[in-house]
């Protein structure tokens, strides 16, 4: 999720009045572990050996099943390989 999105969820909230439990927030998309680092990596021009990453435990398992994603996207400014192209361009 774009962080400016992120931080613009509770002032919204804040604005509206009370509401008690405001609904769950969850990016525009769901990917692998390794796609923020790819294009991260890609948006910077540095180049890194990259290894997937398999965490593993019981509180990793939930993970891997999706039990803490958001049923529906809620926020669509920007997909993660959009953040870091945008916050590391260089100028010219």
């Amino acid at each position: 999720m774009d962080s400016d999105e992120v931080a613009d969820r509770p002032a919204e909230s804040t604005a509206s009045g009370p509401a008690g439990r405001v609904p769950h927030m969850g990016g525009p998309e769901i990917g692998p572990l390794i796609e923020p680092a790819r294009a991260s990596l890609g948006a910077t021009g540095r180049k890194r050996p990259q290894m997937p990453a398999r965490p593993a435990g019981k509180a990793y398992a939930g993970d891997r099943r999706g039990d803490r994603l958001s049923p529906e996207p809620t926020v669509e400014i920007a997909t993660f390989e959009e953040f870091p192209a945008e916050r590391f361009s260089r100028p010219g």
